[in-house]
């Protein structure tokens, strides 16, 4: 989880600055990921990490595959009708590698 971690953090960096946004600036934050991952959230790992706002509106989506993609997109273009001239953020992340282990060793 914590190479996933950085990846997202790298991307995040990326997007804001070219964007030209704080990351402070963002009140609104969709992450999806095509695997089930309950705790601790990706979206509350971005927020950790970039000291976002007390007030962020964040939805981590997961477990429902590549689909998931499209109603993140939605999700976020819903709230900004509800929350005008505000920025919003949706990371899609798509594992494509076997994640689970086969051994015997705990």
């Amino acid at each position: 989880m914590a190479r996933g971690g950085y990846n997202v953090n790298g991307l995040v960096c990326c997007h804001c600055d070219c964007a030209g946004v704080h990351p402070k600036q963002i009140r609104i934050l969709v992450v999806n990921c095509s695997l089930f991952n309950p705790t601790p959230s990706l979206a509350a790992m971005v927020i950790n990490h970039f000291k976002m706002r007390s007030n962020i509106i964040s939805y981590n989506l997961s477990g429902m595959g590549c689909s998931c993609s499209p109603i993140a997109i939605d999700l976020a273009r819903q709230m900004l009708q509800l929350y005008p001239s505000s920025y919003a953020l949706v990371l899609s992340t798509e594992n494509i590698t076997q994640n689970w282990y086969f051994g015997n060793d705990r």
